[in-house]
């Protein structure tokens, strides 16, 4: 619901608007519950979070190569995420957390599965998805934590409903 009132509230004001645009928890705890659900209401598209690094693997339909690099991307961001499905409007998003994944890293991702969810139903190609998901991400994240935190959110404390599956991986 926080996301979902950010990304409608953010497109009725400026991008870098200050005004709060998010209900506090006292607000919204009477309208939904406190966790973060594996199936979001503010996507239009499903999420698979916590998922097995076997499942991802198989669902994104990545190369081994370019696991390697989510891989390599998971041990700063604390997550993978990837587009299932290879046409446009039928996939889903896949989101598997890495055993270092904190909880704001898991807000991060909700907010990032969200956006690239919502592309995937606009009908957009895969990798141009993929891609304008985090653009969108690293423009909106900044502005969504000053939201929360002036909102009374504590990202630190955020939990999501999950498959269960933590993932480790090594540097090179």
């Amino acid at each position: 619901m926080v996301i979902k009132e950010f990304l409608r509230g953010r497109s009725d004001t400026a991008p870098t608007s200050t005004t709060n645009i998010i209900s506090g928890p006292e607000t919204v705890s009477k309208r939904e519950p406190l966790l973060f659900l594996r199936t979001p209401m503010a996507s239009k598209s499903s999420i698979s979070f916590g998922i097995s690094f076997n499942e991802f693997s198989r669902r994104s339909n990545k190369t081994m190569e370019e696991l390697q690099d989510l891989a390599r991307q998971s041990l700063e961001t604390g997550y993978l995420i990837s587009c299932s499905g290879t046409r446009p409007r039928t996939g889903g998003v896949l989101v598997a957390f890495g055993v270092n994944a904190t909880p704001r890293d898991k807000a991060k991702a909700y907010l990032h599965a969200v956006l690239l969810g919502d592309l995937i139903h606009q009908g957009h190609a895969v990798p141009d998805t993929e891609t304008g998901a985090s653009d969108k991400l690293q423009e909106l994240w900044p502005l969504f934590e000053k939201q929360c935190e002036s909102a009374g959110w504590i990202l630190e404390k955020t939990e999501i409903r999950t498959q269960g599956y933590e993932l480790a991986f090594c540097a090179e």
